[in-house]
């Protein structure tokens, strides 16, 4: 069983799909049909610029959806879906669920308001290496203190963890932990993404959520914020608010999938970020990464030979 999956914020590069454009004529007519200004981000700005938050989240899902829609036309087939943090909406349109158009828009929103509220926090994020969940939940409880606090955001994979808020807390945190860890490693980030510093940005998705028609999964999906596909009585746009502000339970849903017999991964995005954290969860899985054309046309190939 196969399933595709979209990489999250970190995995953009520049010019990201300019050899689709210049290569295959549905890649080009889809990216011609984009705004011009998120068009010109994609192809033609730096990597300074496009790794802004407000820029990165359109232009991820722009790329993410032009390949989804690809391995529609060439009619390959996948059993699940899923997505990392900003990558979920492609999945989301993948799934139609909603629209890539719709998941483009509502990315352009989301990234700009995660961008200002972002901006008005001195924050920071860490990767923690070695660390049981439930022993680094009770540290970060411990240091934080009203509005300066400190939360797990993404549970990523066996043994990498990573936190984000107040950087005094975080601070705390690394003097607390520094013997408990086996590794702590800064990342570089514009906000206390995925946790409850982010609940303005639920708020405002919640309203523009109700500007739009979610519908039933085409595809099953394991959603980032319950770690699990929902319940009939689990409404997609609750769960989709709700993942901005609370931690990612990404190897949940690795986990779902290999239990429900999916043995293929293809990733769509840079880096191979998320065959990382695959591969510590299940060493034998099959991960292919689409970050060419030559890629995507090699893997096509390989499928339609089997």
């Amino acid at each position: 069983m196969k399933a595709i999956l979209f990489a999250g914020q970190g995995s953009q590069q520049e010019k990201m799909g300019e050899d689709f454009y210049l290569s295959d004529s549905f890649a080009k007519d889809y990216y011609d049909k984009l705004d011009e200004d998120l068009k010109n981000i994609i192809l033609e700005s730096d990597m300074e610029t496009i790794s802004k938050t407000e820029n990165t989240q359109p232009a991820m899902i722009a790329y993410q959806t032009m390949i989804s829609e690809m391995f529609k036309e060439d009619g390959i087939v996948f059993d699940y879906t899923a997505g990392l943090s900003i990558g979920e909406y492609a999945a989301l349109a993948h799934s139609e669920i909603i629209t890539s158009e719709e998941a483009i828009e509502i990315a352009k929103i989301r990234g700009k308001l995660m961008a200002e509220v972002g901006a008005e926090i001195n924050s920071g994020m860490i990767a923690v290496l070695g660390m049981d969940a439930d022993v680094l939940e009770k540290y970060c409880q411990e240091v934080s203190d009203g509005e300066s606090r400190v939360e797990i955001s993404n549970l990523n994979c066996p043994g990498q963890i990573v936190v984000s808020g107040d950087i005094e807390a975080l601070n705390r945190l690394k003097i607390s932990i520094e013997d408990q860890a086996r590794r702590l490693v800064e990342l570089n980030t514009s906000g206390p993404f995925h946790t409850t510093y982010m609940i303005p940005v639920e708020e405002e998705l919640s309203k523009l959520f109700d500007k739009y028609e979610f519908k039933n999964e085409n595809v099953e999906i394991p959603y980032n914020f319950i770690g699990r596909p929902r319940e009939d009585d689990e409404d997609i746009k609750e769960i989709m608010a709700k993942q901005v502000s609370h931690t990612v339970r990404f190897q949940e849903c690795i986990e779902f999938l290999i239990e429900r017999g999916v043995d293929t991964f293809v990733e769509v995005g840079f880096g191979g970020v998320l065959r990382g954290f695959i591969r510590k969860i299940d060493r034998k899985a099959n991960v292919y990464v689409i970050d060419s054309i030559e890629n995507y046309e090699c893997f096509v190939k390989e499928v339609k030979n089997d």
